[in-house]
């Protein structure tokens, strides 16, 4: 079960998570500022109308008056807060090195600690923003639909028709790491200090560097220098063309 209040106050700190308007998220920051700031009904509908303002330029508060209203009253419960440590044994994390691609072994992860979070060991489809949520990506359903096919085709995974399930979790073994709740919300963090960090070689100087970027071919030092070769390459281009006439 997730710590509802961390996550609450992360997106009242940051904004709504993939920088949209979303009902769900509108009713943690309502939650926040109830249970946490005091607000009362009144002032938490003034309250979140300027926070959806601030956090999605296309926000539209006569469209959306019904869905703010709701989510005051909704604010009225109390945090769902439980949470037990999960374990993360050096076998799952061996499964998972074995999968190709950063993305995908942090997806899988990411489903691994779901999974291992609820008494039924599945996650729904319905709840995979829960995935964008603890890794902080704006990974797409159509993607996350890509990325179950291809760990089923793996064998990673069962896939039913509203819910999947790691089928390599394990109960004993090595343990690697204890995630707690406040972990679940930086798995990013969690998952670097477990597999490393996402790095290439660069294309120019031939060493390995943290990826910022899913196509990035240089470092940034590199990449600077190319910027300035190739400005002078168009540059002399341009003289030559100018000589010409």
């Amino acid at each position: 079960m997730f710590n509802e209040e961390l996550l609450a106050e992360e997106i009242f700190k940051n904004g709504f998570i993939n920088k949209y308007y979303n009902f769900t998220e509108s009713v943690l920051v309502s939650k926040y500022f109830r249970h946490v700031l005091g607000y009362g009904d009144a002032r938490i509908k003034t309250a979140l109308e300027s926070f959806c303002y601030t956090n999605d330029k296309f926000f539209n508060k006569e469209l959306n008056f019904s869905r703010i209203k709701l989510a005051v009253s909704k604010s009225k419960k109390e945090f769902i807060n439980k949470s037990d440590p999960i374990p993360i044994y050096q076998e799952e994390v061996n499964i998972i090195n074995k999968v190709e691609g950063y993305k995908k072994r942090k997806v899988l992860f990411g489903l691994l600690v779901l999974c291992k979070k609820e008494p039924q060991k599945i996650i729904y489809t319905n709840s995979w923003s829960n995935l964008r949520h603890v890794l902080h990506s704006k990974i797409t359903n159509n993607e996350i639909s890509l990325l179950m096919n291809y760990y089923y085709l793996l064998d990673l995974i069962d896939v039913s028709y509203n819910f999947h399930k790691i089928k390599f979790i394990k109960e004993t073994g090595n343990l690697i790491r204890s995630i707690s709740s406040r972990d679940i919300y930086n798995l990013n963090k969690v998952f670097e200090d477990i597999f490393g960090k996402d790095l290439f070689v660069c294309s120019s100087c031939g060493e390995s560097h943290e990826r910022k970027s899913y196509n990035q071919k240089r470092c940034h030092d590199c990449s600077e220098i190319h910027k300035k070769e190739k400005w002078k390459i168009q540059k002399s281009r341009q003289r030559k063309k100018m000589s010409t006439y």
